[in-house]
């Protein structure tokens, strides 16, 4: 048996849907399992065509509680990756494709099923080729930040080589899937090259243009209209786009993470994006309308709302003890940061209006 599956708060269930709605259309009908982080089984909604829903509660294995707290909500779903995975994998099912929720299928999956014959995990990296230096909206410095390989696309198939990669992730997730850019962490990114490193036997790299399409990589891929929806690169089929940082509430905007100037550049390099992002934005918007929000369970700890910081406490100390030092200094640090950015901005206004004199 096999099955697609993706990790998502609520809010992303648009997303979710338009995943699906993209996979059927391709020609793929394998079973799509969603874990929704946020969601009570009695808020989930009832059987979907194709979509199978899972609360974190009935998870197995389990991971550490502390983590729906100590992480935000980015960090929990990327660290949630290898849980839902091995769920998958001890429930039965043979082979597995893990997929973030903002992506785009065009072809058949048919070919990364097969390519699982040759290595029990399939990764891709995030560029094939080095980028032109004057690529200035995505760096080769940007991509050692973020991690050689993509989070967003993960192959595997069952066996006694991928439980043990997998009960490694179930260690290390938990402790090092802090997005902390500044000490050198972006959530599961960047373990990926060390999977490659500590079980080389068992991963294979798929360096497929074809996969995985995304604004770091686009100025790689000779991407031309197919017709009917679909897209090829030297007259075989794109099977899938990854549309990160795409929001409907912009259209047209690739990439929100990015500066206007940078999307025109991408654009302006990619003409083909344009249909791409049609396709995508009718895709999502259509699941959007009447979807309800629910308020985000794990946005406070015994009274204290979590901001980074106080996750971060919790984390080291397990506990947001109102006595200790530690929690008194994050609260009056953070009574003070908007009063330090009101001066400093300012003043520094003040600043430009003299030197304007």
């Amino acid at each position: 048996m096999r099955s697609f599956c993706t990790v998502v708060t609520w809010s992303y269930l648009p997303y979710v849907r338009a995943l699906r709605d993209s996979l059927r259309e391709s020609g793929n009908s394998e079973p799509f399992h969603v874990l929704v982080t946020d969601a009570t089984r009695a808020q989930l909604p009832a059987a979907e065509d194709g979509l199978i829903c899972i609360t974190l509660d009935e998870l197995a294995p389990q991971p550490p509680r502390a983590m729906r707290y100590y992480f935000s909500a980015f960090e929990l779903c990327n660290a949630l990756k290898p849980f839902v995975v091995s769920h998958l994998l001890t429930a039965g099912f043979e082979r597995v494709i893990y997929l973030d929720s903002d992506l785009l299928a065009s072809g058949s999956f048919a070919p990364v099923w097969s390519l699982l014959d040759e290595a029990p995990l399939l990764l891709t990296p995030h560029q094939l080729t080095p980028p032109p230096i004057d690529l200035l909206y995505i760096t080769e410095i940007d991509i050692v930040d973020q991690g050689l390989f993509n989070g967003g696309f993960t192959a595997w198939r069952r066996g006694p080589e991928s439980a043990r990669i997998l009960e490694w992730m179930h260690s290390r997730f938990p402790v090092y899937g802090f997005c902390d850019r500044q000490h050198g962490m972006f959530v599961d990114q960047k373990m990926l090259p060390l999977v490659a490193e500590y079980f080389p036997t068992s991963v294979k790299i798929l360096r497929d243009p074809c996969l995985n399409i995304a604004f770091w990589n686009a100025h790689e891929r000779a991407v031309r209209p197919a017709g009917d929806g679909r897209w090829e690169i030297d007259g075989r089929p794109v099977v899938f786009f990854h549309l990160s940082g795409y929001r409907t509430s912009k259209p047209g905007i690739i990439c929100t993470y990015m500066a206007a100037s940078d999307n025109d550049a991408l654009i302006a390099r990619c003409p083909w994006l344009s249909g791409v992002l049609a396709r995508y934005h009718a895709g999502v918007i259509r699941h959007e309308s009447g979807h309800p929000g629910i308020r985000y369970p794990y946005s406070h700890y015994e009274g204290t709302r979590l901001t980074s910081d106080f996750r971060r406490l919790l984390f080291e100390t397990g506990e947001l003890d109102r006595r200790s030092f530690a929690y008194w200094r994050i609260r009056i640090r953070e009574f003070l940061r908007p009063i330090k950015h009101f001066f400093t901005r300012n003043f520094a206004a003040l600043l430009n209006r003299v030197r304007s004199r």
